[in-house]
């Protein structure tokens, strides 16, 4: 067999990088369809249809219209929590640093936090990032000695609160707001954030310590 009939070592190594763009495009339209026509009634033909490409290379990608759900879901919870496994850069930073993700994943941001919320086979999702934020906030707010830091209870309850209050703010805003108001809402959200928690007390040192760790990757 020639040489040249053989796959070089670079050639191998750009394939992984070319299927690993591919997917992330395919989530991509994916994401504005399953939005634009409901999770439900979205298609793999339809998908296929948007993307120029046919079903059969779709489900190369992904098996079922379900896998292809889960891969949407999970990619934009992953990029949601990043921000959790960082040092936390305060309020103000924290949010728009949020907003700018939703802002530039739009659809993939709705699908999880207003569509698949009401799904009950797929609200997990959107659970899992809901219960990392309450424990990195928890962590937090032990961290820099909030009153109730002692009262684990009451503690969970008020994380448990401001994050809920954090998604749903965020959501609407992404899904209504006018974005060349986006700075006045993050000052808005997050001098409502503080109030309602005093999690960054006066004279505490921003950036706080990372609170949780870095999840391990398959």
């Amino acid at each position: 067999m020639p040489d040249d009939a053989t796959p070089s070592a670079e050639t191998r190594a750009i394939r992984p990088a070319v299927r690993a763009r591919t997917r992330e495009r395919i989530l991509g339209a994916a994401a504005d369809i399953l939005v634009e026509t409901g999770l439900r009634q979205a298609t793999m033909e339809g998908i296929a249809r948007r993307l120029k490409t046919s079903k059969i290379a779709l489900y190369r990608y992904f098996e079922t219209k379900d896998a292809l759900i889960a891969g949407v879901l999970d990619r934009i919870a992953d990029r949601v929590l990043d921000q959790e496994y960082q040092p936390w850069p305060g309020m103000d930073a924290a949010l728009a640093a949020t907003l700018r993700l939703a802002r530039d994943e739009r659809s993939a941001f709705l699908l999880l936090f207003r569509v698949a919320a009401h799904d009950p086979e797929l609200s997990r999702h959107g659970e899992r990032v809901r219960r990392t934020m309450v424990e990195a906030t928890r962590r937090r707010m032990t961290l820099v000695d909030h009153p109730l830091k002692d009262d684990p209870l009451l503690l969970d309850a008020l994380a448990d609160g401001l994050v809920t209050f954090l998604i749903e703010t965020t959501a609407f805003w992404v899904e209504s707001g006018d974005p060349a108001r986006d700075q006045d809402w993050t000052t808005w959200a997050a001098a409502a954030g503080r109030r309602l928690v005093g999690l960054e007390p006066t004279g505490r040192q921003l950036p706080l310590p990372p609170v949780l760790d870095q999840p391990v990757s398959d």
